[in-house]
């Protein structure tokens, strides 16, 4: 560790320090307000109904002038492992100013420490923690599902990718080529806008409140996975309805038989502050 450096528990206290680190660090949190971030730890933390007293809101690094330079955060988690449910934690948020990056890996050894005595599960580690957990065998494990790294994107209108590189001024060269382009791309690809299965017709609708329906639906079909989150009713609202500005937008669809029983849903995520990436959307949960 470096000299003068401290390494501990992080406490709500820290959360204007915190949000300080985060925003140089983060561009999702860029332009926000320290009551806003403040507001999103909140949720995620304290009113996060998987937490138990034995999590921690995350560790911070804390330089000489009391000032935090290094944070990695943790976000309470419930799993449903076989029969039986495991309280559990998955890390976030994990930064560190470049003066003191040698202190990274503290930091980052902290929450596996954690972990020796729970059930931690990183889903969104970078290529940088990816690496750490290959070369220094910390305790980390691949989860056993082939192709599970792999994305899947589907744009539904790629010229205009291909219009946004030409304004960052990557393709300036040959503008007139490339509009051409992105003409051609927008005819070829049209007809995908909309996917076909063969499947059976299912009403779909937007949806607005988790009701004790989706706690019943979560019962009824846990039993088809042996390894997964909880998704009762009180996660479902905390996780996708509940959230503040800061975590972006949720929509949830569901589809129903035609008699209104329900059979699944879909919920899209909209990243970025303040609707900063329009147009971008993630599915955040399937089921």
């Amino acid at each position: 560790m470096k000299e003068g450096v401290e390494l501990r528990v992080a406490s709500l206290d820290d959360m204007r320090q915190i949000w300080r680190l985060c925003s140089r660090h983060f561009g999702e949190y860029r332009g926000s307000t320290a009551e806003e971030f403040e507001s999103l730890c909140h949720h995620r933390w304290l009113n996060n109904p998987a937490r138990t007293d034995a999590h921690v809101l995350g560790w911070v690094l804390e330089n000489e002038d009391r000032r935090i330079v290094g944070f990695l955060g943790s976000v309470p988690q419930r799993f449903k492992i076989g029969e039986r449910i495991e309280y559990g934690a998955s890390g976030t948020s994990w930064c560190v100013d470049p003066p003191y990056r040698a202190c990274s890996l503290e930091l980052y050894k902290k929450n596996l420490a954690w972990g020796d005595r729970h059930f931690l599960l990183d889903t969104t580690a970078g290529k940088l923690a990816s690496r750490l957990h290959q070369t220094l065998k910390l305790g980390m494990r691949p989860i056993p599902v082939s192709q599970f790294g792999q994305r899947f994107f589907w744009v539904m209108k790629p010229h205009r990718l291909l219009d946004w590189r030409i304004k960052k001024g990557r393709l300036l060269k040959f503008p007139v080529f490339f509009h051409m382009l992105s003409g051609v791309l927008y005819l070829r690809f049209i007809r995908n806008r909309k996917l076909h299965f063969k499947t059976k017709l299912l009403r779909v609708t937007a949806m607005d409140d988790f009701t004790d329906e989706f706690e019943a639906f979560w019962e009824n079909n846990k039993q088809d996975f042996p390894v997964t989150l909880v998704r009762d009713k009180a996660f479902l609202k905390w996780r996708y309805q509940d959230v503040p500005v800061l975590g972006g937008r949720f929509f949830t669809f569901c589809c129903r038989e035609n008699d209104g029983k329900l059979m699944g849903y879909v919920v899209v995520h909209h990243k970025g502050y303040r609707n900063r990436k329009e147009g971008h959307y993630l599915i955040a949960d399937l089921f």
